[in-house]
């Protein structure tokens, strides 16, 4: 069997297109397999928010990873932009974390010294908030402000990635589908597809979110991974009616440069169930006019769902998968895989190309499970 790609990439999602960028700029002959679009599944649907406070605000190596991530940003996405044609709408915006109770204030407020020791954070009191924001509801209370967090257009984010891998020489077959490995020894040869036929490569990455433990089940390989729905919904209003991303708990508000607000997000554990459904709709709904009562009139423009992937203690799994030679593994960011897309891009192309990284992938490796 000829190989027909130094390394094939299973999945055309945002990590799957980091990593074919990465790797494709390094001069490797890369190819993407991609059963349905590139950014179909959640890297379409993400609302593009670029922070390491909701999720890695506890040190560690998660955190380390979400702020090299976070450096990387600037020069890897005006590379992808320049590559592509593509504008992914890397943005300044800024967050305002709300309260509308004592209670939630309280909280806020205690978190505080952790949140400035990420980033630059202020307590705000509502007055003044809606100075800069005039349309918030005058129900709140206040709100921790973080003026420096950036965003962007996740799907357009994904095309950047793999419009710029492309103008590196790496391939597409959109519209396949794997349905296994083929290996000899422990080696990892290449993927079956399910017309029948088989490619070959010096190495595999699987890149394909949820779905990504099907892929190793008859090489005896758990990639603990399972989908957790995300239901997500876009209003319009012009003009513009905010600047800044609202987050009350677990809820946003996440305005975009053309008056569009995304409104997210659910987290359902419903396995592969991509329906949207009306509770989860009524739900989102019923907290845009609390937060900004002017948007009670707002043009409901799409309803999307994804399945994120998350892991056992959604951390991503990352890098070679043990046991095994020719096998990698890039998965399991939660909700972080727009935020960590560079970073694991950088990361699983030096594995691969060097054998050697400029972090380590251990406390990432498949062998924390056991």
């Amino acid at each position: 069997m000829p190989t027909t790609a130094d390394v094939i990439i299973i999945g055309g999602g945002v990590i799957g297109c980091s990593v074919a960028y990465h790797l494709a700029r390094a001069g490797v002959n890369v190819t993407v397999i991609e059963r349905t679009g590139i950014a179909s599944g959640a890297s379409g649907v993400a609302a593009g928010m670029l922070t390491a406070v909701p999720e890695h605000v506890q040190k560690g190596p998660q955190y380390e990873l979400a702020v090299a991530s976070l450096k990387l940003f600037p020069d890897t996405l005006k590379a992808v932009h320049e590559a592509s044609g593509i504008d992914p709408e890397y943005i300044q915006a800024g967050t305002m974390r709300v309260a509308f109770t004592e209670e939630e204030e309280a909280a806020l407020k205690a978190n505080l010294p952790n949140v400035k020791s990420v980033i630059e954070a202020d307590w705000v009191p509502g007055d003044d908030l809606r100075q800069t924001e005039p349309l918030l509801s005058s129900e709140i209370r206040g709100a921790v402000y973080t003026p420096g967090e950036r965003q962007v257009r996740s799907a357009r984010l994904t095309q950047a990635y793999a419009q710029a891998a492309g103008h590196h020489r790496a391939r597409y077959q959109i519209g396949q589908m794997v349905i296994g490995l083929t290996w000899q020894g422990n080696r990892v040869t290449g993927v079956r597809l399910g017309d029948g036929s088989h490619l070959s490569s010096d190495h595999v990455v699987i890149a394909a979110g949820p779905w990504s433990g099907f892929l190793t089940e008859d090489l005896g390989v758990t990639i603990p991974v399972r989908p957790v729905r995300g239901q997500i919904l876009s209003i319009h209003r012009m003009p513009r009616p905010l600047t800044m991303c609202i987050y009350h708990n677990h809820e946003y508000l996440t305005p975009k440069v053309d008056g569009t607000v995304l409104v997210g997000a659910t987290y359902e554990e419903a396995g592969f169930d991509l329906r949207v459904t009306t509770q989860a709709v009524h739900d989102l709904l019923g907290f845009v006019p609390r937060l900004v009562p002017e948007l009670a009139d707002a043009q409901v423009t799409e309803l999307r769902v994804g399945l994120r992937p998350g892991s056992p203690d959604d951390a991503p799994m990352l890098g070679p998968v043990p046991g095994w030679e020719g096998l990698s593994v890039a998965t399991g960011h939660f909700r972080s895989g727009i935020l960590l897309s560079p970073i694991t891009g950088l990361l699983i192309a030096e594995s691969i190309t060097q054998g050697t990284t400029s972090m380590p992938l251990e406390p990432f490796s498949l062998a924390r499970f056991g």
